[in-house]
């Protein structure tokens, strides 16, 4: 089976909410299946050994889908890749934030 052809058989199980192997999942981490394009995003939750997180692609007929993973942070930890992935809709919004900014008083004749 040409790459390509393998590409699209796993864009094509991810569409159609086929299960998708530890190894397939893989492939689209690493954004190395055609068709698809990876938004990767970290989520709070580190532990000492791995790091969630999540990698969001999109396929070319602008459907969204997640892939929850776990980034191992030694080098005796590989990545894990147990979940399957789920289509999710893409949302911008914009929030703003207050922070606390700290700044010196000068004082005269200083």
């Amino acid at each position: 089976m040409s790459w390509e052809e393998k590409s699209k058989q796993i864009v094509n199980k991810l569409k159609n909410g086929e299960q998708l192997s530890e190894e397939e999942i893989e492939l689209i981490i690493s954004e190395e299946v055609d068709g698809l394009n990876n938004y990767i995003e970290e989520e709070n939750g580190d532990t000492r050994w791995y790091r969630l997180m999540s990698t969001f692609c999109k396929t070319n007929d602008d459907r969204w889908f997640c892939l929850p993973w776990k980034a191992g942070l030694t080098e005796h930890q590989e990545n894990e890749f147990w979940e399957q992935p789920y289509e999710v809709r893409r949302e911008v919004k914009e929030i703003v934030t207050k922070v606390n900014v700290w700044t010196p008083i000068k004082k005269e004749g200083k």
